[in-house]
């Protein structure tokens, strides 16, 4: 239930062909977090599963804060360590405890935790600057840190404790804009796995997973095309997310969003319609992944990618852009847009629920976009579509064991044409979270 900051925290820290699903888009209400007193500008950052959002607003000083909302209180101020003029919170966890970073006394940057109105200085690896990326509900803290040499190391914090992880093997330090570095870690879940990146031996940056207890890093290793990759977002299955780069120049256009599992590896996201880049920032427990992916003209928009289908969220708040930054486990989405007038401000895609009979009627769409494109044939997409249409009718006659066994054997079909080795593996097993998902939501 955290993000990256693409445009900023990057700064710290193939042409890919995927089958684009024409699809019945998910509803959203949209609810704009607002301001600080007398401030024009916020951006969110993470939510959690009580729906409290974390993130950075301006104030009337032109100061920049770190800001906790909920939606009793609206928008509350957290401060900054030692009364300086900067902070921002980049996450929160379910206990209400949130991490960021804020200038200290020496006008360095540190890593903070925040915790029932007290802001708590964690310190570096004995460098000068620091920032807090995730927590969890064990109040571990993962981010990135500057030893004593003035390279930043990935660093988990834990009961008072903040060690340097390691890097992969023969990893050397780099050099970015925002200094020298081996690595940062940016996301850590409910198991304390934890992701992130490190340099590699011959200087490029790739994707890892660090396992507890040990935290021997695991290369992720990157999309065919490209040459470095920084992991983002982790959930309670181990399921990574993050983005890939074609170069390192660090423009969005190089980014290509990835999802990875120890099963099948590192797999591409795709784009938006026009579009040239894309990152992934978080994924939940069920496997939606929010982020961000540029248009027609190089228009930003947040995304939301579940089973198998990218669909742009829009400008929820009448402007140009939009930026997904998080997702908590009820596919509340903490982000943020421009208004009319050109503010920035943070906002909250909350999901509308759609019917069994409507997700069934993306399901059939999304099995003749498979014939369309040539992955199956007429007969094999007449074989599901007729156990899809079975499924409907069966449900508008409130005659729901019957639905489930049609969407059943239609995951059986799934699963033998995968096992065939005709229908592609990623294709296959999001229609199948996909029906599965329907019969859950059938059985209550």
């Amino acid at each position: 239930m955290k993000r990256l900051s693409i445009f900023c925290d990057l700064m710290l820290a193939v042409t890919l062909i995927t089958l684009s699903f024409s699809v019945e888009a998910q509803n959203f209400t949209v609810t704009d977090l607002g301001l600080l007193p007398g401030g024009t500008y916020s951006f969110s950052t993470s939510i959690n599963n009580q729906g409290k959002v974390v993130g950075e607003a301006d104030t009337s000083t032109g100061e920049f804060h770190a800001f906790l909302w909920d939606s009793v209180g609206g928008m509350q101020d957290l401060g900054t360590l030692a009364g300086r003029t900067f902070s921002s919170a980049n996450d929160i966890n379910n206990l209400g405890q949130v991490v960021g970073s804020s200038f200290t006394n020496q006008n360095d940057v540190h890593p903070f935790l925040w915790d029932n109105g007290l802001m708590i200085d964690l310190g570096t690896l004995a460098g000068n600057t620091g920032f807090a990326q995730s927590i969890n509900d064990t109040e571990q803290v993962v981010g990135g840190a500057q030893t004593i040499d003035g390279v930043f190391h990935a660093f988990l914090w834990n009961a008072g404790t903040m060690q340097s992880l390691p890097t992969l093997p023969g990893g050397i330090v780099i050099t970015l804009p925002g200094g020298m570095s081996r690595g940062a870690a940016f996301g850590i879940n409910s198991v304390g796995q934890i992701v992130g990146w490190s340099t590699t031996v011959d200087g490029k940056r790739h994707a890892v997973l660090w396992e507890p207890p040990t935290y021997t890093p695991i290369d992720l290793g990157i999309l065919p095309g490209t040459i470095s990759s920084l992991a983002i977002g982790i959930n309670d299955t181990g399921k990574v997310v993050g983005f890939a780069l074609i170069d390192e120049s660090s423009t969005f256009q190089s980014f290509r969003a990835f999802i990875w599992d120890s099963l099948v590896g590192m797999q591409p996201l795709g784009l938006l319609p026009g579009g040239s880049g894309s990152a992934a920032s978080d994924i939940n427990n069920s496997d939606q992944v929010v982020g961000e992916a540029d248009t027609t003209g190089g228009f930003f928009r947040g995304f939301i990618l579940s089973v198998g289908v990218m669909q742009d969220l829009g400008i929820p708040l009448g402007g140009t852009y939009s930026l997904a930054e998080s997702i908590n486990e009820s596919g509340q989405i903490a982000g943020e847009g421009d208004t009319v007038i050109g503010e920035t401000h943070a906002v909250i895609w909350t999901p509308v629920s759609l019917s069994p009979q409507q997700q069934i009627g993306i399901l059939t769409t999304n099995v003749e976009t498979l014939v369309t494109t040539g992955i199956l044939n007429q007969g094999q997409g007449n074989a599901l579509t007729s156990k899809l249409e079975a499924a409907i009718s069966m449900l508008n006659k409130s005659n729901e064991n019957t639905a489930i066994n049609q969407l059943q054997a239609f995951i059986n079909q799934i699963e033998a044409l995968i096992m065939g080795g005709i229908l592609p593996v990623n294709e296959g097993q999001s229609l199948i979270e996909a029906a599965n998902n329907i019969i859950n939501l059938i059985t209550g």
